[in-house]
């Protein structure tokens, strides 16, 4: 059964509105020996008023995500192809959870700007 989560701080909200502007982004995560990525462009949808479910497209492929977790994010990079993309590294306390990959280069000021804690 699916966790039902809604943002824990304006900082979570902001950032993640931020981010459903910034084009196609990777989700990626998994633990060693397994990973899962999804590809697109990202936005955050409330539903019945009790979960803030990230959703790629037209929501068929999604994430629940239990934000009482998401306690900070980190900016780094990541080299592919010929290329640097910018990362998000999202994190509960020192555990690190999901990242999220921009493949046009790194993230505009405004996401820099929500970078840190986020509870």
């Amino acid at each position: 059964m699916a966790m039902k989560s809604a943002f824990k701080s304006d900082k979570q909200k902001e950032l993640f509105e931020v981010l459903s502007r910034c084009g196609e982004l990777i989700f990626a995560c998994g633990k060693e020996g397994v990973s899962a990525n999804i590809v697109g462009e990202f936005i955050v949808k409330r539903y019945d008023n009790d979960e803030d479910r990230l959703d790629m497209g037209d929501g068929t492929n999604h994430v629940h995500i239990d934000w009482n977790k998401i306690t900070k994010v980190e900016m780094g990079s990541f080299h592919g192809e010929g290329h640097e993309e910018g990362m998000l590294t999202f994190f509960n306390n020192d555990e690190p959870l999901f990242k999220l990959y921009r493949p046009q280069g790194e993230y505009p000021q405004e996401v820099k700007n929500l970078v840190g804690a986020l509870l």
